[in-house]
């Protein structure tokens, strides 16, 4: 069976909240689903014109402000029926990729002073995440019940903070072992 393209579910799921263009699609991708699932600009524009064509989408022009014609899509009720239709099908296991396990596993081909950096790296970079999680959490919750999906929002927020502090704690216990071991 030919697997689907996922990018479809995430354009419907974003616009099945408000109707915008291609540019405000991908902004909203970027600043709510961003952190676990990202999309271009190369995947977005064939696919709703995809959608489009299917009817799941429709489009219409409009300008904005003093500025040129920009194609705006809508979800429509078949787009809404797609939509739920995979939202109620189980989730399709993926395979995991992370660069740092494969150079960690592989490591042995180099000096542990570079295993040791590629992890504190990598903890800074969770560790700058975990202040946007923080920053995001703080800004959702002043939303307050005034906006439908807060409670979903906080609950995918809830796995990034999760998996960011979990990751902190293995990244510092596999520092030490590096450091004290003699691969």
């Amino acid at each position: 069976m030919a697997r689907v393209n996922k990018t479809r579910y995430a354009l419907l799921g974003i616009l099945a909240h408000s109707p915008m263009n291609a540019y405000e699609v991908k902004k909203s991708i970027e600043q709510s689903i961003g952190f676990f699932w990202q999309e271009s600009f190369g995947q977005i524009y064939p696919i709703l014109k995809q959608l489009e064509k299917e009817g799941c989408l429709k489009s219409f022009k409009e300008k904005k402000g003093s500025g040129s014609e920009t194609t705006i899509y809508k979800i429509t009720s078949k787009g809404k029926k797609e939509l739920k239709d995979w939202l109620e099908k189980p989730v399709e296991k993926s395979p995991y990729r992370n660069e740092l396990l494969l150079k960690l596993y592989f490591g042995d081909h180099v000096q542990k002073e570079v295993l040791i950096k590629h992890l504190q790296d990598t903890r800074e970079e969770v560790i700058r995440l975990m202040g946007i999680y923080e920053n995001i959490r703080k800004f959702v919750e002043e939303l307050g019940e005034s906006k439908a999906p807060t409670t979903l929002s906080l609950i995918t927020l809830d796995f990034g903070i999760t998996t960011t502090k979990s990751f902190l704690e293995w990244a510092e216990t596999s520092q030490n072992k590096i450091k004290n071991s003699n691969f």
